[in-house]
């Protein structure tokens, strides 16, 4: 039944406190929203065996539940599939203990401290419909007509559909909250349980196909993650793999035909349009490697054009329709026929294409055939450049100019020149003043062409301030072909190598001097960790001597524990890739047998030699300093802990009674008629001191956290943080006729949010502490005593102090006055001052009695 459809709740609470069960009752009843029946279980088992035997809307937990907690039942209740949300409610206001609940299945967390008759009544609907919405989302995925399942972090089963459920011949219940590895033992070291664990650790989707280990079905798996695991959606894909075991069982004989069929070639393509077989002499011959094809579609390894019209023609094939084509590639004439393939029922499978390169009966000149695919071959070079050109002569048949026919890819690559800017054109268009270059292009190029001959050049082109070496050769009359590849850097190279060997020699000598004299440990090494030389800060940090060093006794990895030889060897390929590494941390193995921890940075040592620089800073000392601080910040931190449990605890031991006594206060109050004057009058007092108790538990809790749960320091305007703290005061100023000035304010660095309480607490005082009568007049200003520090002073007219007594103003519940004069917990002042020592700065109090108070707060700008 759909509990949106009903016309009341029934709702059940688990919890050993029979007074919040009254309350939470009495509470329900004020809701003015549906009508809600309350049962109570007053134990943990009392409440499992009321789940069981009964239908409820929702069910409330309370979180202590004597000798168990409702945690541990609200686990157990959501693996038995229980349909109703489990709510925990409880007294404990804590973020792990929400977070505990979430992952124990609770629906939602709800602390008693902030929960009132409205907010209650909502929460639950909120809970009630979220859990509708869920079943929908669950009802829809059952109709899914795939297996799907989830798996959380301990490979327990917490969900599966029911299409799922039934390849396992089991019922979906009774695989939730199974470990997927002992209800299915067989999946323990296949692909499939190395997947899982993938994606459960890198959190990336993956997809596989497997043929199923209890079934032998095969399937197309898909696996993702989620926040709480990881989910797997599958396939049946059996169907799909028959067909291509049957284009298997015939691939020897298509492959066969192939390979004896002279300039022929032969594909077989897959209903998704990807090639199965690719085979014969007829793909080399078009530039396409067999392999590059199969396991593609034609999108993925021919251009686009081409791709388009195959799989049009393909598509016909696996429609069952047989067609003929002749067509060019790559300067080959193919004649094409494609053909559907069928099974033993008739169905296509799958399409095929018997190719034949006609090239040799289309065209009439052999030889020119042979040398046009010799140049094609050549032509269609990754690295060196080649532009085929004719030669244009004047009336005399002198070489004028020429014309660049065509250009390959490395051409475009190795001078920048795009080929729609190069074919087509002439030398001079493309390279003006060609014909007064210091090498005479034209002249050179044009007698190889009409003459015959090679001619092989290295030479600077001006055009392209590039040094090229250059072949060329004439394939026919009249016409040249250029070889070139650039050669600029072997130029470079020769030009700077004398250079290079004098400074080098003379950079050994300055570092031979600097190596010498450095108190930093210094060594030289090759790529195979071979120490060539060292100085003596380093000899003396490892204990050995110049003798070991000489004698090539010393490598690194023979000076390193095994954990580190894989940090030195990244260390290395980054000097090698950058020149230099990032400074890293490891440890030396001393002659002595003891370990050294050291900082260790490298450089290389020359771009001509394999060697590097290393420099080795000894962090024994520094490391020792860091061990005893660590221990003092352990120390520290697990007080700290210590002192922030005490104050939980004694917060919310401390509110729950004092919770009890306001809500029944404030119940009995509200609802009986019979009490005497004296009656309420004395239940108002005991309300009030209930509420004031609270607030100074409150006001000890909050500064026992103020300097472990601040915010991270930021730009805070103090100006702009003093308006909306007079904005939160609007009803308090109106009501005093109060006159609040705030002049220029400075921007400091800060906790936002604590800053603003400070100047709130210090604000509200001046216009509480006021005498009868009084028109407070309050002024916010500011100055700066040092270029480092400001200091912010918050000046009243109100009823002062005595001087003497300003130090007690900031102790926690030090009043000055009666609590019957001005209200106040007697805590404001004392948390004011632990923010100002949190920001490391100091606040004081000017006063005289009767004459107003200056406080005086100084802080640091930075």
């Amino acid at each position: 039944m759909n509990n949106r459809d009903h016309k009341f709740w029934r709702i059940l609470l688990i919890d050993d406190d029979k007074d919040d069960y009254i309350l939470t009752r009495e509470m329900l009843r004020q809701a003015q929203g549906r009508k809600i029946t309350l049962d109570w279980a007053s134990s943990y088992e009392e409440g499992k065996e009321q789940i069981q035997s009964n239908y409820y809307d929702a069910v409330m937990v309370d979180y202590d539940l004597g000798l168990r907690n409702g945690i541990e039942l609200i686990r157990n209740t959501t693996s038995q599939g229980y349909r109703a949300p489990l709510i925990l409610y409880t007294g404990r206001g804590s973020y792990d203990v929400d977070v505990e609940a979430m992952k124990a299945g609770a629906s939602l967390y709800l602390p008693k401290a902030e929960i009132n008759p409205l907010l209650l009544e909502r929460s639950i609907r909120y809970a009630i419909e979220r859990k509708c919405l869920e079943q929908e989302r669950t009802d829809l995925i059952e109709s899914i007509q795939d297996g799907f399942f989830a798996l959380d972090r301990d490979w327990r089963i917490t969900y599966v559909n029911r299409r799922a459920a039934q390849s396992a011949g089991v019922e979906p219940e009774e695989l939730i909250g199974q470990n997927i590895w002992e209800a299915f033992p067989k999946l323990i070291g296949t692909p499939l349980e190395q997947n899982y664990r993938l994606v459960m650790e890198d959190r990336t989707p993956r997809t596989l196909e497997m043929q199923g280990v209890y079934q032998g079905i095969w399937y197309n798996i898909s696996i993702y993650p989620f926040q709480e695991g990881i989910s797997v959606y599958w396939q049946d894909i059996s169907e799909k793999k028959k067909a291509e075991e049957a284009i298997r069982r015939s691939e020897a004989t298509y492959r066969a035909i192939a390979r004896n069929l002279p300039g022929g070639g032969v594909v077989v393509v897959d209903r998704d349009l990807r090639y199965l077989v690719a085979e014969g002499p007829l793909w080399s011959n078009l530039g396409i490697a067999p392999e590059e094809l199969e396991g593609h579609t034609a999108r993925e390894v021919l251009n686009l054009r081409t791709a388009i019209i195959a799989e049009e023609r393909y598509q016909q094939a696996l429609d069952g329709v047989t067609s003929s084509y002749e067509t060019e590639h790559f300067g080959r004439i193919v004649w094409s026929h494609y053909q559907p393939l069928r099974d033993e029922g008739g169905q296509v499978i799958a399409a095929m294409v018997l190719a034949l390169d006609i090239t040799e009966r289309k065209r009439a000149e052999e030889a020119f055939r042979e040398s046009e695919q010799r140049y094609s071959t050549l032509f269609n070079a990754k690295t060196n450049g080649i532009s085929h050109c004719r030669v244009i002569i004047d009336e005399q048949g002198r070489p004028i100019d020429y014309e660049i026919l065509q250009v390959n890819e490395a051409y475009e690559q190795i001078t920048g020149i795009k080929r729609a800017n190069i074919e087509g054109h002439r030398a001079r268009e493309v390279f003006p003043g060609i014909e007064n270059f210091a090498f005479d292009y034209i002249g050179n190029y044009g007698r190889v062409a009409l003459e015959g001959g090679e001619l092989n050049i290295e030479v600077f082109f001006e055009p392209l301030r590039q040094w090229l070496s250059i072949y060329i050769y004439s394939p026919k009359p009249g016409e040249f072909t250029a070889i070139f590849t650039d050669i600029s850097q072997r130029k470079q190279a020769e030009t700077l190598l004398k250079e290079r060997n004098e400074a080098l020699q003379e950079s050994e000598k300055r570092l031979r001097g600097l190596v010498d004299g450095n108190i930093i440990g210094i060594n030289i090494r090759d790529a195979a960790g071979r120490i060539h030389d060292a100085n003596r800060a380093f000899l003396e940090m490892i204990g050995y001597g110049w003798d070991n060093l000489e004698a090539g006794d010393l490598g690194i990895k023979d000076l390193t524990p095994p954990a580190y030889w894989a940090m030195d060897q990244e260390a290395i390929q980054e000097a090698l890739a950058n020149g230099e590494c990032k400074p890293y941390e490891k440890e030396y193995i001393h002659k002595d047998g003891h370990t050294i921890p050291a900082m260790v940075g490298y450089t290389r040592l020359d771009e001509m030699r394999d060697d590097y620089i290393g420099f080795v800073l000894d962090l024994s000392e520094l490391k020792k300093t860091q061990t005893t601080l660590q221990e003092y910040a352990e120390k520290l931190k697990r007080s700290n802990q210590e002192l922030e449990g005490f104050a939980f605890v004694a917060s919310h031991d401390l509110q729950e009674p004092l919770r009890k006594i306001e809500s029944l206060g404030n119940m009995i109050l509200d609802g009986s008629t019979n009490l005497t004057e004296q009656q309420k009058d004395h239940l108002s007092r005991m309300r009030k001191s209930a509420e004031r108790m609270r607030k100074m538990v409150d006001g000890l809790l909050q500064i026992s956290r103020l300097s472990t749960h601040g915010q991270t320091f930021q730009t805070v305007n103090l100006r702009q943080i003093t308006l909306e703290v007079l904005s939160d005061l609007e009803i308090q100023i109106k009501r005093t006729n109060a006159v609040v000035e705030v002049c220029d304010l400075p921007v400091i660095k800060g906790d936002r949010l604590q800053m603003r309480q400070l100047l709130q607490n210090l604000i509200g005082n001046a216009l509480k502490f006021q005498p009868p009568g009084g028109k407070p007049h309050v002024k916010v200003f500011s100055s700066q005593p040092t270029p480092e520090t400001v200091q912010i002073m918050v000046m009243d007219n109100g009823i002062g102090f005595d001087q003497q007594h300003a130090e007690s103003l900031f102790q926690p519940f030090k009043r000055l006055v009666g609590k019957s004069e001005y209200e106040g917990s007697g805590i404001g002042l004392a948390i004011s001052r632990k923010i100002v020592e949190r920001h490391k700065g100091e606040i004081t109090a000017r006063s005289k009695k009767g004459n107003g108070t200056t406080f005086i707060i100084t802080l640091p700008i930075k």
